[in-house]
């Protein structure tokens, strides 16, 4: 029976010839799958991509702060597709803005040496008196004829810019010092009293006491030699009668506008 395949007789070699192998297949051929080729194409594409951002990370220079937080200082240029001229923005101009004039800051008065505008804000208008009262208070001792009397009166604005720099300040009976602290209200809060002075032979027997003020406000406001001198003569009601428990009219001027030469403080 005849023996196919690897059993098959394999020739001999002749006399004086070498030996001959034995017949031995090629081994087939190991193809690449596709999953295999796919992982290696893929592989070479990453580590492609690697070494490029690498060398691209070497060569980058770093970018000044400046440049990012403000633009070209020609132009702003948008990208553009390739072949194309890029279009050019050009730079907004700013202009500096403008520095305002040092001036010196104002001192807010509303009272004794307060401007027109500043005592007009503060104080009510006597409309049935005329433009030198303000306040009407029915509260107060009514006037000669009944009528409601003004807690201001003959109130003079004077100087440039014009200030309230005399008036006569009306209350409703008080101490002496209570009357002082309600003076005070009225002149800036640097203003230092001085001592009372007692006058009992005024002008026509008129009784009062004077308190000389100081401020260094007004003195900035008002200047001069004297601008910071302000004087004060507290009254009872009958002026020729000083009773210190029922204060009830203050006189208030500047000492530059007092045209008093006497040596009376009332």
């Amino acid at each position: 029976m005849e023996q196919h395949g690897q059993d098959e007789q394999q020739p001999q070699a002749g006399y004086g010839q070498a030996p001959i192998a034995p017949y031995a297949p090629p081994p087939p051929k190991q193809g690449w799958s596709w999953k295999r080729k796919a992982w290696v194409i893929a592989g070479s594409v990453f580590a492609f991509f690697i070494v490029v951002g690498a060398i691209g990370d070497a060569t980058k220079k770093p970018v000044p702060v400046a440049a990012v937080s403000s633009p070209s200082a020609s132009a702003l240029a948008t990208s553009s597709p390739a072949g194309s001229t890029p279009t050019v923005v050009p730079k907004p101009s700013v202009k500096p803005a403008a520095l305002a004039t040092p001036t010196a800051p104002g001192i807010a008065l509303t009272g004794f040496g307060a401007t027109q505008a500043q005592w007009a804000a503060h104080h009510v208008p006597d409309e049935n008196n005329g433009p030198d009262f303000w306040n009407p208070n029915p509260a107060l001792p009514p006037t000669t004829t009944g009528g409601v009397n003004d807690e201001y009166i003959a109130v003079t604005f004077a100087g440039s810019p014009a200030r309230a720099l005399t008036y006569d300040l009306l209350m409703t009976p008080r101490s002496l010092s209570a009357a002082e602290a309600k003076v005070a209200l009225e002149l800036p809060p640097d203003a230092v009293p001085g001592k009372p002075i007692y006058d009992f032979k005024g002008l026509m027997g008129a009784q009062c006491v004077e308190v000389d003020y100081t401020s260094a406000t007004l003195g900035k406001v008002l200047g001069g030699a004297h601008g910071n001198l302000v004087y004060a003569v507290y009254q009872s009601a009958q002026a020729n009668t000083l009773d210190v428990s029922q204060i009830e009219w203050v006189a208030l001027v500047s000492a530059p506008q007092d045209t008093d030469t006497g040596t009376n403080a009332c």
